[in-house]
């Protein structure tokens, strides 16, 4: 950190163009405030541009539409489900390391977030976004996913096109190296070129530190995966820690199998496990227990599969996996894919044998032949599986039969970060306010978000919160 000698005086400066950093720069800009906006790459949208986009909140207009009545104390509830559903299904739990995941939750924070939510979810609307839905996810006990349209895509086209309107000062190709500080409050930020102070705050949303190997190495337990972008550069938790805020969290990173590119979507890999599917390396070859844990199964992929594996199932798991609730994937710019809208992509191939299905997906035939075989003989009890699996759906006979692949593994989220409040300021270790230092969106640690639409709804909700707190706080310097 360095001393305060500013060239330039801003109102609220915000670090980081990604969902998070635009909704707080947007919602600072809408009080008048002057508003910087720093991106360290080329382009607006961070990681947000990567994801799926759904959205999942409670008593938005679309869900009154739909007659759906809800609660957001029904809601708060439901998050909870999701975290003892996962502590229930480790197998289902993409998390390299789970401690104690009940302790390491914040009810406070995701109350807020949730009664945030759609006030937030129409202040994206207001700013030309669309959504379809709401859609079902259980354990939610009504439908609340929103998905944007057309894709992901339209997160960083909108909300870029939002903040330059509005005259927000966009400065892209900006790393900012450290903090500036006055005593024990942050005042300002120095780029490779200048110091920049501020008088309401600085607001970090610099993504999670995915991207960031020191980190995850310190704190991870999988940190060989390759990062899923390279956003989540750990610069905010770095530059908030050397300011004296606390970090919480840091051992949670998801881990995610991905299929197409750009890192296109996540098939729902234990659930076509559990119904028979197998995975297989580029040779056809099987490498693992599909029955292991989550974690298992990643770092099986990176060391056996060299990276990269293939699903292989046939008709009767294709049939399963047609229709819902037994979804592939959820899907950019819908809720969810199935066999169906896979076929249509160059990801699924099909054939009526399994040699024809290796050629089909450059396999060897012979491989993948006996492969099968000899999965089939160990589902019907003439042998013992030699990765060591009990429990079978059934064999793989019904004709055509499915590769869906090439999928690698990617570390694709850190959920740990700097400690916050409900006003989305930086606390210390004691957990007291750090003046005029803000964190939001994946550089901050909130609350649990298992279930599709409730990283989104964090980020959101969170960098708004921290941009009309930084903004109202420009009096007080």
């Amino acid at each position: 950190m360095t001393q305060a000698s500013a060239a330039e005086t801003i109102d609220v400066i915000v670090v980081g163009g990604g969902g998070a950093g635009m909704a707080a720069a947007l919602s600072a800009r809408e009080t008048d405030a002057d508003v910087l906006l720093l991106e360290r790459t080329g382009e607006l949208g961070g990681a947000t541009a990567m994801s799926i986009g759904s959205y999942s909140a409670t008593g938005t207009e679309l869900q009154a539409d739909a007659g759906i009545v809800d609660s957001v104390d029904a809601h708060v509830e439901d998050i909870g489900k999701f975290v003892e559903q996962a502590l229930e299904s480790p197998r289902h739990l993409n998390l390299d390391r789970q401690g104690d995941l009940l302790a390491k939750d914040d009810l406070a924070l995701r109350r807020a977030m949730v009664e945030r939510g759609a006030d937030t979810f129409e202040w994206l609307c207001e700013q030309g976004l669309r959504f379809e839905g709401p859609y079902p996810e259980p354990p939610h006990r009504v439908p609340r996913m929103h998905n944007v349209q057309p894709n992901t895509d339209a997160y960083a086209e909108v909300l870029g096109a939002a903040v330059r309107e509005t005259g927000v000062d966009v400065r892209t190709d900006t790393p900012v190296a450290e903090l500036v500080t006055d005593g024990d409050r942050v005042v300002g930020v120095r780029t490779d070129d200048a110091v920049v102070e501020s008088r309401g705050g600085v607001v970090l949303a610099t993504g999670g530190f995915v991207a960031d190997r020191e980190l995850r190495r310190t704190f991870t337990t999988d940190h060989h995966a390759t990062a899923v972008s390279e956003h989540g550069s750990g610069a905010g938790h770095r530059m908030a820690r050397d300011a004296g805020a606390a970090l919480r969290n840091m051992d949670l990173q998801w881990l995610s199998f991905r299929v197409g590119e750009p890192l296109w979507t996540e098939p729902n890999v234990p659930a076509l496990t559990d119904a028979g599917a197998i995975l297989v390396d580029g040779d056809g070859s099987r490498y693992v227990n599909e029955l292991v844990d989550y974690d298992q199964l990643f770092s099986s992929t990176h060391l056996a599969a060299d990276g990269a594996c293939y699903l292989v199932f046939d008709a009767d798991v294709a049939d399963a996996f047609s229709s819902w609730p037994d979804y592939v994937s959820t899907f950019p710019g819908s809720a969810y894919a199935y066999v169906g809208d896979y076929a249509e992509t160059e990801y699924l191939v099909s054939a009526t044998d399994p040699a024809k299905l290796a050629d089909e997906a450059g396999m060897d035939a012979d491989m993948l032949t006996a492969t099968l075989d000899q999965y089939n003989a160990a589902a019907t009890g003439e042998r013992i599986d030699r990765y060591g699996r009990t429990d079978f759906a059934g064999e793989l006979r019904s004709a055509p039969y499915y590769a869906l692949g090439p999928i690698h593994p990617y570390s694709l989220i850190t959920d740990g970060g700097v400690a916050v409040n409900t006003r989305s300021e930086a606390l210390d270790g004691d957990g007291a306010p750090i003046d005029g230092l803000y964190a939001v969106g994946d550089t901050a640690a909130g609350p649990l978000r298992f279930g599709h639409g409730h990283h989104h709804l964090w980020l959101f909700t969170s960098g708004r919160t921290a941009g009309i707190e930084a903004a109202d706080s420009v009096g007080d310097a």
